[in-house]
Formats: C-alpha cells, structure tokens, sequence
C-alpha cells in the first residue's frame, strides 16, 4: 500500500467517525406531555401549586456534548416526581445558555402547575362544582343521615376554608 492510500485511508475512517460522533451527539430524548387528564377523573382546580423541573448539559469545546441531549426528559423527570401524583397542566420551557471558556452549558427549565385528582365521590370542590351546590349536597347528607353530625361540620368547615 503507497503512502497516498494509507493517507487516503486513514482521511475516511476519520470522517466517518466525525459523522457517526455528529449523528449520535445530535439525538436526543424525546418526551410525551399530556394534554387532558385521565378518563373518568376530576382534579381539584382550588389546590393548584407550582413546578418547577431543570436540567443542564454542557458542550466542550464545540464538538462533544456531555448531558445535553436528555434534559428535557431529566427536566420533566423533576416535574412528575414533585407532581405526587397531581395532573400537570400549563407547561412552559425555558431553554438558556452561558459561554464559557471551554464550552456552553445549556440549561431547561420547565415550570408547570400541578392539581391533585379528587377522588370518585368526594366532597372536595371540583372543576364542575361550586361551592354552594357542595353546601347544599352535604345538607341533603346530613338531613339522610348519611353522614354524622361531626363528619359534616369537619366537611362543611372544608367547603368554607376554601373561599
């Protein structure tokens, strides 16, 4: 083998390898938001609070990417773990870089409100449900005596903290 080949040869493996390192640093995590709750499920709209998830990969020297890629997967990870459980609702992505000396660093903020699901047949307000119309069925319970007099002033006192 010349010399010319074995530079020839020695050109196409380093390219090749430049393109594979490009394909394979430039793929990433794709992530699945849910736009609607669950079936046959009702959240408690009066219980809302803040989430904020956030991760960060860094760039060095322009060409190698270290925990970049999966960020926004790690960043929404953060959310459903804070989430307990709770529908998230009205995601919002701020994606921000810093320059370095030897590299960027890329950071993913993902900041979201969680409402706890009520379960089947609660009493706590609902989306659907005012107060009132609450009032009312925890009278109608007490007025059966499907429930005690202390249960209902427990839930009654609920239904009023709320407003």
């Amino acid at each position: 083998m010349t010399l010319i080949n074995k530079k020839i040869l020695s050109a196409n493996k380093l390219l090749c390898f430049l393109s594979l390192m490009i394909v394979v640093g430039c793929t990433g995590t794709r992530i699945n938001i849910p736009n609607a709750p669950e079936p046959n499920t009702t959240y408690d709209t009066t219980r809302g609070r803040p989430i904020v998830g956030e991760a960060s990969g860094f760039q060095l020297l322009i060409f190698f990417p270290i925990s970049v890629n999966d960020r926004q997967s790690r960043a929404y990870s953060q959310l459903v773990s804070q989430a307990n459980g709770g529908f998230i609702t009205d995601v919002k992505v701020k994606e921000s870089w810093t320059y370095g000396f030897v590299g960027t660093v890329y950071r993913t903020t993902l900041t979201a409100m969680v409402y706890p699901y009520a379960p089947a047949g609660s009493l706590g307000p609902t989306s659907s449900n005012k107060v009132e119309d609450r009032l009312k069925k925890l009278d109608e319970l007490k007025a059966s005596k499907i429930i005690t007099d202390e249960e209902y002033l427990q839930k009654r006192k609920a239904l009023l903290d709320v407003i």
